[in-house]
């Protein structure tokens, strides 16, 4: 291909001017071949102080993985009952208030002592429960499983009360 570019710039030269330059003034043009891109790299320089000679490598130590156990789902845990509700009955000298109180199948009545004695409540039906001495400012509660009405004695003036248990609304 050099050679038909110069030869058909001689003739060019030839035709026009009688001869442009003498055969050893034409200069052929340089083409410059690419530049080869050369990666720099940077030598690390080896911290292994272990007694290892130059061809050998030193493997690393591997731990053993760890087994992955998984955790047992818990099962949420659904309460069927709920939780009792309380109502409050004040105990006085003079007696119980309210004297009549209702709740619902499986809550309950606490009991609080406002007078300056102690006291103590019983059922009166087969002693389904006893508070023992309730000092003042104290409090005793139960609850009531069943449905019915439950009368009750104050064991130190007499006092009376009733408690009506309902059949809980569904």
């Amino acid at each position: 291909m050099k050679n038909k570019v110069i030869i058909s710039g001689l003739l060019l030269c030839a035709t026009i001017g009688g001869g442009c330059a003498k055969k050893s003034e034409i200069v052929a043009p340089q083409v410059q071949a690419p530049i080869p891109q050369v990666e720099k790299t940077t030598e690390i320089p080896n911290t292994n102080t272990s007694a290892t000679t130059p061809t050998e490598t030193a493997a690393p130590t591997l731990k053993p993985a760890t087994k992955l156990i998984p955790k047992p789902v818990q099962k949420p845990v659904i309460n069927t009952k709920p939780t009792p509700a309380y109502q409050i009955v004040n105990i006085y000298a003079t007696g119980m208030s309210p004297k009549i109180i209702a709740v619902f199948e499986g809550d309950g009545v606490t009991w609080i002592n406002k007078d300056q004695t102690n006291h103590a409540i019983r059922s009166d039906n087969a002693l389904l429960w006893d508070s023992g001495n309730i000092p003042a400012g104290g409090k005793y509660s139960h609850v009531f499983p069943a449905t019915g009405t439950y009368t009750y004695s104050d064991g130190t003036n007499q006092a009376k009360g009733t408690v009506v248990v309902n059949a809980r609304p569904k």
